[in-house]
């Protein structure tokens, strides 16, 4: 399962940030952020992903998210 979001990411250390907060609930997913992307697009590949999993870390950090279909 691949689940693709548009973030408010600015820079490197709010990636790995973010990164780092999805890995801790997310161990075995490929997580990663295209921080040349215009969307600057979170990519999460696992068996199962909760959505609300990942809104919630954004929400924490004070960063924006949004899914796209």
């Amino acid at each position: 399962m691949v689940e693709v979001f548009k973030t408010t990411i600015e820079d490197t250390g709010q990636a790995n940030e973010v990164m780092e907060r999805l890995r801790f609930h997310m161990p075995k997913a490929n997580i990663s952020i295209d921080l040349e992307d215009c969307d600057k697009v979170l990519r999460i590949e696992d068996n199962s992903i909760s959505t609300d999993v990942v809104f919630s870390v954004f929400n924490d950090l004070s960063h924006g998210c949004k899914q796209l279909l």
